[in-house]
């Protein structure tokens, strides 16, 4: 059990927040925007860079540390970890904006010189209590988050009126799910109000404890990590489900050029219509240096990081890629694989304190690239990935447009924690281009079938689930608008992948790009026909 140390210490907490990055087809299309072109940029930073498990891969600096004004331990400070956490209520930063004075204060402090009513008390964990915080007033603590994911919050409590209620937040608003209150009090008793899943991002930061309606005495608050710090690989991709795609946003070459940016309230509303995992497209290439050590920029990363959070925090599982890199699919040599390889090492050592539920993709539709190229590609990834994040859960995909034929072509890598994944907008014709409007024969339907029985099969032989982690039809093609797909086949070619996904036990997850491939509308915060046929398997679990 951890607790805020009753030494007042002032102490710099490192604040760094960092992130990664996703689209495609099986046939000989692919139905996003043309791919990204780089750009050359470089940074600087005064810190030191550090090597990471390959010798010919080191991580560049990171981000400027920030001061935050805290009581913690001599070293390291207050750490909320995976076991119970116990901040001490009367511990609160010492800084003049972390806590509110008390407006009628009689001058009792029996801890501290601030203007606040803390007591000793024989009654209270730590001999000492917030005897009488009134509605409205705020405390602070400067914590360090060992690993994101949901919280149990509990609050040691002794209400003195009736209608008392508080929550934490963390930056501007209050976390989600972690208010609590209680309709009665007379300040005889101390009570444990508890709030669950409430997710916390990793690494330093300032928790608030807000009194949001009536007062009493506050004992301290106690947090419980909630979640299973392993998953594995075929319980995982049962539980996914049927997820969405976040695409043409953190893909195209600049946030908003291809779809509406990601707002945190496009994650709530995936979550309220039913679905359960979310795909991140990223694409790097030109957001990071083309000389070593191939730095991706800080302000990319941090982007990054706020929308994997977002996904998260909506108790999602997150995939989260590199997406197009035509500067590696088009030109593999020597120099590009190095860059990849420090793309990747920055990604890993970025996110390897998320939630066991983040998962990585290594490369979306390797297109151009041979199977002989791809093979080692994965496993060295896989390797620069482990050295990291051990038993984080890795997707790996064959050459091209990463049809289910390619997994056939796959070398496995010997790695118990890996998900197989392929893409199909076949026939594209109909599924993409739209020279075919309508789709739904018995042929039809035993082409598609067949292709999740061949998946099927390589599951079973290897021993790896599988899931197809794009897949759609576009209501118009984007070259030529003109062609447009009948919305009856449009839903019925869904349904029949949603149908063949289940049956065989394959996550699938809908490319939902903004426009042609949409369900769903960014800006009207509304869903289209699709999402009824999409989310029907997720709702009858």
């Amino acid at each position: 059990m951890l607790s805020l140390s009753n030494p007042l210490t002032r102490t710099a907490l490192l604040c760094g927040l960092l992130l990664t990055t996703g689209c495609g087809s099986s046939g000989s299309s692919s139905p996003e925007m043309p791919p990204p072109t780089n750009s050359s940029s470089s940074s600087s930073s005064s810190s030191s860079s550090s090597s990471i498990g390959d010798p010919d891969i080191t991580l560049p600096p990171g981000p400027t540390p920030v001061t935050l004004c805290g009581y913690t331990d001599e070293e390291s400070g207050v750490t909320i970890g995976t076991a119970v956490t116990r901040i001490e209520a009367e511990n609160f930063d010492p800084c003049d904006a972390s806590f509110s004075p008390e407006a009628d204060w009689e001058g009792q402090n029996d801890y501290r010189d601030e203007p606040v009513d803390i007591r000793a008390q024989t009654d209270g964990s730590n001999g000492y209590v917030l005897h009488h915080s009134q509605e409205n007033s705020y405390f602070e603590y400067s914590v360090q988050v060992a690993r994101s994911g949901m919280y149990e919050i509990t609050y040691q409590v002794r209400p003195e009126s009736a209608d008392i209620s508080y929550n934490v937040s963390v930056g501007e608003g209050a976390l989600t799910n972690s208010e609590v209150e209680t309709k009665s009090g007379d300040g005889s008793e101390w009570l444990q109000l508890r709030a669950s899943n409430v997710y916390l991002s990793d690494g330093p930061q300032i928790l608030r404890l807000n009194i949001t309606g009536g007062h009493g005495a506050v004992d301290y608050v106690e947090l419980v990590y909630e979640e299973e710090l392993v998953l594995y690989a075929q319980e995982t991709v049962a539980a996914m489900g049927i997820g969405i795609n976040l695409g043409n946003t953190l893909d195209a070459p600049a946030e908003g050029e291809w779809a509406t940016p990601a707002e945190k309230h496009h994650l709530e509303d995936f979550r309220e219509a039913g679905f359960t995992h979310v795909r991140i497209p990223v694409t790097w290439g030109n957001h990071m240096d083309t000389s070593a050590p191939y730095a991706v920029h800080e302000e990319r990363m941090a982007r990054v990081e706020q929308v994997v959070d977002w996904a998260l925090g909506q108790g999602f599982y997150v995939t989260l890629n590199a997406h197009h890199e035509s500067w590696l699919k088009d030109d593999y040599k020597i120099s590009t694989r190095k860059r990849f390889d420090a793309l990747w090492g920055q990604i890993a050592h970025r996110f390897q304190n998320k939630s066991a539920r983040l998962i990585f993709e290594i490369l979306n539709e390797p297109v151009g690239m041979t199977a002989e190229q791809v093979n080692p590609l994965n496993k060295r990834i896989l390797g620069i990935i482990r050295d990291s994040n051990p038993e984080r859960l890795v997707v790996i995909a064959g050459e091209d447009y990463s049809g289910a034929h390619t997994l056939e072509t796959l070398e496995v890598p010997d790695d118990v924690y890996l998900i197989g994944n392929f893409h199909s907008y076949d026939p594209w014709e109909f599924a993409g281009a739209c020279t075919r409007t309508t789709w739904g024969t018995e042929a039809d339907k035993a082409e598609l079938s067949n292709m999740y029985e061949r998946a099927s099969r390589w599951s079973t032989k290897t021993g790896i689930p599988v899931m197809i982690n794009e897949f759609g039809a576009a209501k118009f093609d984007y070259a030529k608008p003109q062609n447009k797909c009948e919305l009856a086949s449009r839903l019925k070619y869904l349904r029949y992948h949603i149908t063949e996904a289940t049956r065989h036990g394959i996550a699938a997850t809908f490319w939902d790009d903004g426009g042609s491939f949409s369900s769903y509308d960014r800006d009207q915060r509304t869903w289209g026909p699709e999402k009824d046929v999409l989310v029907t398997p997720n709702l009858s679990k």
